[in-house]
């Protein structure tokens, strides 16, 4: 594994160990997950096959979380290509899975890949997950005016189907009352004219 790559990988491990990363961010995964392969901890990482399920379910996960995170929706555009190194350590308080993955998308700025070192931390007590990443994939700056002028669009009609469903639901409702009124007149109507009939 080239130098620079253990070197942001040791930086991680002393992140995850403390459970709170310096640089990218942390989600919660609603669900519990399994404790997955543990290393010998609290030793080096345990190295893992990248072909290991539990490595795949893992990038899986951090790449699921990871394309939630762009206001604009950019992120749903990325894809895990490969996964280049995959370790495995059980820490204080999670049970930590060290992942290098190459992502794609066709809008990353300089590139139609780029690498990214990440951690999927499961807590031990409750198996809830989350996660850590080295840094955010940089995407185009053009890509990224076009899909928020799409997210505002589509928030747009939205709205508007909104409103258009709110006015039916009123109209229909106002139909309603005129219809239970229109039927109460009926019915006041047929009392008054059976007290006004002979023999009353």
């Amino acid at each position: 594994m080239p130098l620079a790559c253990s070197r942001a990988l040791a930086v991680l491990a002393a992140l995850a160990a403390w459970a709170a990363p310096a640089r990218g961010v942390v989600i919660r995964d609603t669900h519990n997950s399994s404790q997955g392969d543990r290393g010998e901890g609290p030793g080096a990482p345990a190295r893992l096959e990248v072909t290991h399920p539990h490595v795949a379910e893992s990038a899986a996960f951090a790449l699921s979380e990871l394309r939630l995170l762009s206001e604009s929706g950019i992120y749903e555009t990325l894809s895990l290509d490969k996964i280049h190194y995959a370790a495995n350590q059980v820490g204080a308080f999670h049970n930590n899975t060290y992942l290098t993955l190459e992502l794609s998308s066709p809008h990353l700025l300089h590139a139609t890949s780029s690498l990214h070192d990440v951690i999927v931390m499961a807590d031990l007590e409750d198996g809830v997950r989350s996660f850590a990443i080295d840094e955010f994939p940089v995407m185009d700056g053009d890509a990224i005016e076009q899909f928020w002028i799409r997210k505002v669009m589509e928030t747009k009609r939205e709205r508007e189907a909104l409103f258009r469903q709110l006015e039916e639901e009123a109209e229909a409702y106002e139909a309603q009352l005129g219809k239970m009124a229109a039927q109460r007149s009926v019915s006041a109507l047929g009392e008054l004219h059976a007290e006004a009939a002979p023999g009353r």
